[in-house]
């Protein structure tokens, strides 16, 4: 089902209400981060690609890649990756050509089983070299006044 009006989210620190996240892996431990809708023109604004429902686990990846989205998003899909949010030159000191994903996933047996996927895939193999992870971080998360 497709909506006419696209949804928004901004990963932000501060004391919006949305879904609270809380690092359990990764270099920002420990953290606490909050996703909040907001509008198309936030400075942090990410599109919502699918709804998420209500997953354990969120990992939040940011790449460098002259692979481009599309081509990432469709390595990710044929894992079994679907991403709830994903934005461009949103972190990293804002550097273009890195594009952020919040991947929702049930368990971190499902997490690991998907990114053994990817680590398979040909395509990945070929443009593995032209890609880098500069941040990533898993975190658990529960829900404050947020409709998803």
């Amino acid at each position: 089902m497709v909506r006419a009006q696209p949804r928004f989210y901004a990963i932000t620190d501060g004391a919006e209400r949305g879904l609270e996240l809380e690092a359990i892996a990764g270099p920002h431990l420990p953290k606490r981060i909050v996703v909040s809708e907001c509008s198309v023109d936030h400075p942090r604004a990410m599109i919502e690609v699918l709804p998420c429902g209500q997953p354990r686990l969120f990992e939040h990846r940011v790449y460098r890649s002259r692979a481009g989205a599309g081509m990432l998003e469709g390595i990710f899909a044929r894992a079994g990756i679907f991403p709830w949010l994903c934005g461009e030159g949103l972190y990293s000191e804002g550097l273009r050509g890195e594009q952020s994903y919040l991947i929702p996933f049930d368990s971190l047996a499902a997490r690991e089983t998907a990114w053994r996927r990817v680590a398979a895939d040909q395509e990945w193999a070929r443009v593995r070299s032209d890609s880098s992870v500069t941040e990533i971080g898993i975190y658990c998360g529960r829900i404050f006044e947020m409709s998803l």
